[in-house]
């Protein structure tokens, strides 16, 4: 097998959670990073997302079940005869430094066995993997008197078809689409951590990614679909695998919509008003400019103009 990520595709969707939710934490990094023709009044280049460490990881391990998913309806070679050569190109495809992680990289191989193993009998019908799903959102009633305040939405905001006339466009690459061995449809949300923490349950359900997985699911598989697991590959310490349904957040899935609705309106209100980049506001948040993948990559030119 020569090369097998080249047709892997496990990045972000076109208009998904990472971009809206990207300019609800911070306006700034969504414009450097989804708006590469306005112009900068800061200097130097420009990094856009960041590589190695554990997004790498991340992105490895996702490779190695998507090929995995793949061979299970025929549309790939079976990942687990695949060479040390082959493992490495696949690392390194992934952003993996192949040799300064080379420890981290078999520790994580063994492991991606050991899973296989431990699954080998599931019932589970792969329906679609690394697939984008798309669905557009719209407001019914358009409203009326004065200008549209995108805070302030009037009418009913509901999901329907992507493309059709009027909608804002969501998308979702979802990792994994099952139908398990009583017919219901599943969601899989593959998660890499080095270990579990008592609110990683809640901090998923919080998420909203796993809300607009959600509608997702709805729209296009209808009533067999019954949500979103998340599943869980422990990449440090431990060998554990565990799957789990996200916390409960009932109330944020049914104003998501109405989320997505009001960030697409409040972008394209800069996209009117935003001259340069740095039209567009900061965050100014520790949380934000540092999080548990590190500093932002734009946290300088924020800093310094440079």
């Amino acid at each position: 097998m020569n090369d097998p990520a080249h047709k892997l595709d496990t990045g972000r969707s076109k208009a998904g959670w990472s971009s809206y939710g990207c300019f609800r934490k911070c306006p700034r990094k969504f414009a450097y990073e989804n708006r590469p023709a306005l112009p900068s009044s800061s200097t130097g280049p420009i990094s856009i997302g960041s590589s190695g460490g554990a997004r790498a990881l991340g992105t490895f391990v996702h490779n190695l079940l998507a090929l995995y998913y793949l061979h299970q309806v025929g549309k790939a070679q079976n990942p687990t005869l695949l060479t040390q050569a082959e493992v490495s190109a696949l690392a390194a495809t992934s952003g993996m430094n192949v040799e300064k992680d080379a420890e981290l990289l078999a520790d994580n191989w063994s492991r991606f066995l050991m899973y296989v193993n431990e699954y080998v009998g599931e019932a589970w019908t792969p329906l679609a993997i690394e697939q984008e799903h798309r669905i557009g959102i719209i407001m019914q009633q358009e409203p009326t008197g004065g200008n549209f305040q995108a805070s302030e939405p009037r009418g009913t905001i509901s999901v329907v078809d992507a493309g059709t006339h009027g909608s804002v466009l969501y998308t979702s690459r979802v990792d994994l689409v099952i139908r398990d061995g009583e017919g219901k449809v599943w969601a899989i949300d593959h998660k890499t951590a080095s270990r579990m923490y008592p609110d990683t349950i809640l901090r998923y359900g919080l998420s909203g990614q796993m809300h607009g997985l959600w509608h997702i699911g709805r729209h296009h598989y209808g009533v067999d679909f019954a949500g979103v697991m998340l599943n869980f590959f422990q990449t440090r310490g431990p060998i554990h695998f565990q799957r789990r349904r996200p916390a409960a957040a009932p109330k944020m899935v049914e104003d998501f919509p109405k989320l997505i609705w009001n960030t697409a309106n409040e972008i394209a209100m800069w996209d009117r008003m935003g001259q340069t980049v740095e039209d567009w506001p900061t965050s100014n948040n520790e949380t934000v400019c540092i999080s548990t993948y590190g500093t932002c990559d734009h946290a300088d030119r924020c800093r310094f103009g440079t």
